[in-house]
């Protein structure tokens, strides 16, 4: 999501997408959704993608 979502000067994800992006998302929201289930099927990758995200976050 860098350049706030353009490239090459053409704006490929409206900027208020991103700028709502960065700010995070309902964990709570989340939770209610069957998505939640599958870090128990993929203790691997699903672990790393949010490792990088709170990193991304935090920056």
């Amino acid at each position: 999501m860098f350049d706030r979502g353009e490239l090459d000067g053409e704006q490929l994800i409206p900027a208020k997408t991103i700028e709502s992006i960065r700010q995070g998302g309902d964990p709570d929201a989340f939770a209610k959704t069957a998505n939640a289930a599958n870090a128990a099927s993929d203790a691997t990758s699903l672990p790393a993608y949010r490792a990088v995200g709170d990193y991304l976050m935090e920056r």
